[in-house]
């Protein structure tokens, strides 16, 4: 007798969950921001801001050539950053696929699995009007999609 392989939503896509978590959960140290943007802007000031106030060989004199100015440096330094650029992925591909999403189907994700207050059953005959089976199939669906959008190399440049 073979048994049926239990599908679970939640245990399959655990970081695209834990990333759309970000995306709509407001942080705890500044609620105007979501966990994600402020993820963002947290990298983007340890890149900005300098590692030592003070450097010992600050006085001494470099040739002109290999010198970068500290705008260059930053520059630089966020293009080069692999947390900024997944963070910037993460919110990237997450614009794309809500924007694209139906609204039913994207406040059921959001009640389900964002902010956790109703299971997929209920989500699905209160917002979706569908059946069970179904609402399984579209947001394993959606999840598909995210993934795939996620790791597509056109959201990893500008």
């Amino acid at each position: 007798m073979t048994q049926k392989k239990v599908f679970r939503i939640d245990t399959v896509y655990r970081k695209e969950l834990e990333w759309l978590r970000w995306y709509y959960k407001r942080d705890s140290r500044n609620p105007k921001r979501t966990i994600l943007e402020q993820h963002i802007a947290d990298r983007i000031e340890t890149l900005e801001s300098p590692y030592h106030s003070t450097d010992a060989n600050g006085t001494i004199k470099r040739s002109g050539k290999g010198r970068k100015s500290e705008a260059e440096r930053v520059l630089v330094a966020k293009e080069n950053d692999t947390k900024l650029s997944k963070y910037l992925t993460i919110k990237r591909a997450l614009d794309d696929i809500t924007e694209r999403t139906d609204a039913a189907l994207l406040t059921a994700i959001k009640e389900v699995y964002v902010y956790r207050s109703i299971n997929l059953i209920g989500a699905a005959s209160r917002y979706m009007f569908v059946s069970e089976r179904t609402a399984y199939y579209r947001v394993k669906e959606w999840l598909e999609e995210f993934s795939d959008e996620l790791f597509n190399p056109r959201h990893r440049s500008g």
